[in-house]
């Protein structure tokens, strides 16, 4: 069986909403060892989030990358370069101090996270380049 996820709500120590939905699922691995994990359940990046991303920044750093750099890169490209650059998990090496980044993937942001993300491409463009990418209420884009 694949695995299943549930959304539910702990008060006063309690689970709180649909008891038989998780009872029914835990009965349906009747006789099987199972792994239970829990996590707080975290808000994933929005729609409109995604679409401002890909539908303004990306294209405004594309962009930027064959004026000022004379590199044409495609999309996903683009989403490489700035994933690389602003949205990393750092790893130090304590025996030799280095940091170490590795690129996180945008689908697993919240939506605080992507807030952050998009906000560093937006400095970074500003700082190294002097390109104010708008804001989404700045813009004039069909987020919805």
């Amino acid at each position: 069986m694949k695995k299943i996820s549930v959304i539910v709500d702990v008060k006063d120590g309690v689970v709180v909403g649909d008891k038989k939905l998780i009872k029914d699922i835990i009965s349906s691995y009747d006789g099987k060892r199972l792994k239970m994990t829990f996590e707080v359940a975290r808000k994933t990046r929005t729609n409109q989030q995604n679409k401002y991303y890909w539908g303004v920044v990306v294209p405004i750093w594309k962009n930027i990358i064959k004026v000022e750099w004379g590199t044409i890169l495609t999309t996903d490209e683009t989403h490489e370069f700035l994933k690389n650059q602003y949205n990393f998990k750092e790893i130090v090496n304590h025996e030799t101090g280095e940091i170490i980044k590795i690129p996180k993937q945008t689908k697993k942001n919240n939506t605080i996270e992507m807030i952050d993300f998009i906000e560093r491409c937006r400095q970074g463009a500003l700082l190294m380049f002097g390109v104010d990418i708008p804001l989404p209420n700045e813009y004039e884009i069909d987020l919805q």
